[in-house]
């Protein structure tokens, strides 16, 4: 499975790796690259855009990428980026 990397990482729970979108990302419960409303009380996820349209009142805004698709990943080849990116 490729290496992906999120911005959930604000409360305890989250700050384990994977996170909570990267998580369900791996279990094939979301897609990566798409914008997800978690719940900071009971850990789901909904497709949610803005933190307007985030149904739960404790809410974070969150996406989860393949860092093979990040630009840094794509231009670079050395050792390094190669261990990183894979």
């Amino acid at each position: 499975m490729p290496k992906a990397i999120s911005n959930v990482d604000r409360v305890d729970e989250y700050k384990l790796f994977p996170s909570l979108i990267c998580k369900l990302i791996s279990q094939g419960q979301v897609s990566p690259d798409q914008v997800y409303g978690c719940s900071l009380v009971n850990g789901t996820c909904v497709s949610a855009p803005t933190l307007a349209s985030c149904p739960y009142s404790a809410c974070m805004i969150s996406q989860c990428r393949k860092i093979s698709t990040l630009d840094a990943c794509q231009k670079r080849t050395d050792a390094n980026a190669n261990r990183v990116c894979e």
